[in-house]
Formats: structure tokens, sequence, C-alpha cells
């Protein structure tokens, strides 16, 4: 604009703009991700870091011979002071073989009935036994591989239905893995499905239904064969 710069300073002032701008804003970009994978990793490492609420006791003993003899005795529970109680003086037993549901409304304790079972949390009064054993003196390990669970929320991972199903038991067979299915009521819309036992599920499931991917978790744990189950 002054008349002191021709077009050959322009377009040389130019190109030299832009190859060190470049190099800057890939530091800049480089400085935001890396913050964001430092804070992220830093949450992982707390989170690992963790040690859980529940532990083994000193003298905890493994769980053998188990047939399904299940009773909670005069058990109550809160999952803090300040909510309240939410399972109060809860009595019952289930014999081995015996089917037990337990019905009511939302919020009344049914799924929270079913996580001390497998010692996900540990009672505030009362006991839960298995064949005549304290649960809190069992090892978690031996007490929770003597049962299959079925959450409210399914999860599917990446890759075909016989992998899912496979989850369970990954080195059952072919004919073992039809006949889980077939005993959750899945093979048949298995079946149906584009590749059958071979369809490639995205991950959680997204192309099958709500129902389909209950069939499925439950199949996965009719391959394991538990002596116990617990459908939530």
């Amino acid at each position: 604009m002054g008349g002191r710069m021709d077009y050959v300073d322009l377009v040389t002032f130019s190109l030299y703009v832009s190859t060190f701008v470049t190099p800057v804003r890939k530091l800049a970009s480089f400085s935001e991700v890396y913050m964001q994978g430092t804070a992220g990793f830093s949450r992982f490492l707390e989170l690992m870091r963790t040690e859980p609420d529940v532990q083994d006791a000193p003298d905890a003993v493994e769980l053998k011979n188990v047939r399904g003899e299940v009773e909670y005795r005069d058990v109550s529970f809160s999952y803090n002071d300040e909510a309240g109680p939410v399972l109060e003086h809860v009595s019952l037993k289930i014999a081995p073989g015996e089917k037990l549901a337990v019905v009511g409304p939302s919020g009344g304790g049914k799924t929270t009935l079913c996580q001390l079972l497998p010692r996900f949390y540990d009672v505030t009064g009362g006991s839960v036994k298995v064949e005549g054993e304290d649960v809190r003196e069992i090892t978690r390990r031996s007490l929770r591989s003597n049962y299959g669970m079925v959450l409210q929320e399914t999860w599917l991972k990446s890759g075909t239905v016989r992998d899912n199903i496979r989850m369970g038991r990954p080195d059952a067979g072919d004919e073992e893995l039809v006949a889980a299915a077939k005993a959750s009521h899945a093979d048949g819309f298995i079946r149906r499905l584009s590749d059958g036992y071979d369809t490639v599920l995205s991950e959680d499931g997204g192309s099958l239904s709500q129902g389909q991917k209950q069939l499925l978790c439950i199949a996965r744990i009719m391959l394991c064969l538990p002596p116990m189950l617990i459908l939530d």
C-alpha cells in the first residue's frame, strides 16, 4: 500500500508466515490433547488404586460343594447413615433347586437384596449365608465363581454373537453354545440374523432390541451352568 513491497515480497512473506504458523498450531493442539490425556490418566490411576471396602477376612475359607442353599437371616442394610435403611430385618431361605421371585415397587430394595448375596456390599445387620457359611467368612473369588448374574443393564462387546455368548466359558464347544442359546430362548432370533451365530454386533449390541440383549446375556450365563443364578 505504501509502495514499498512488490508481489514477490508479498508472496514470499505469506509463505514464510504459513510455514511458521502450522507447527505452532500443531504444538498448541498437542498441548491441549496432552493436558486432557494427563487429567484422564490421573483419574484412571486414582480409580485403579482404590482399595475396595469389601475385603476377604484373614481366615476366609473356600466355598466348596455348592448345592444352592441360601439364607438371609434378619438382614438390614443402608448405603449410608443419612439415607436411612434400604432393608430392615429381612429373613428368607432358598433351598437347593428352588426358585424365588421378589417383586415390589421401584426403590423397594430388590436390587440391593441381589447385590448382598455375591457380597458386592456387606450387610449392616444380620447375615447372609450360603451352604450355612456366612458370606463374610468366604473368599470372594470362590463365592462369586458359584454365581451367575444378569443385571438390568446388559453388556455386549464388539464381535460375533458366538463370541459374546462364549464369554461365559471361552473353552465351550459349538454344541454347548447352541444348547445354552436354546435354553435361554435366544436361538430363534439368532438364526434369523443375517449371519446367524456369526453375525457381528456393534459395541453394546446396538443393532439388537433390549430383550434380545437380555437373552444373549442369559445364554452366556446358561453356558456356565452356575449352582446359583441371579436375574435382576
